[in-house]
């Protein structure tokens, strides 16, 4: 039985980064008001206010054989961006 440490150190980059052997993220910036954010497969990143990061990432955590992360299937997702000012 392997160590968790030799186990690590047969993943990809890419594995250990975004848990699973590729990366088909597109990032979606979002922003209200001095709140900032990025969106990204069901992910909220980098949420800020204004120059300032406050939470580096929300998201839910769902793992396969392995510690390996499924792709997410998200269907009819629907990000509807509003430019109209808010006061």
């Amino acid at each position: 039985m392997k160590s968790i440490v030799e186990f690590a150190d047969t993943l990809s980059i890419e594995d250990k980064w975004y848990g699973t052997p590729e990366n088909t993220t597109q990032l979606v910036l979002l922003k209200a008001g001095e709140l900032s954010m990025s969106y990204e497969n069901g992910n909220l990143r980098y949420i800020s206010l204004g120059n300032r990061e406050i939470v580096r990432m929300i998201y839910s955590a769902v793992r396969g054989i392995g510690w390996l992360k499924p792709k997410p299937l998200i269907s009819d997702e629907l990000i509807d961006i509003d430019n109209t000012p808010r006061k």
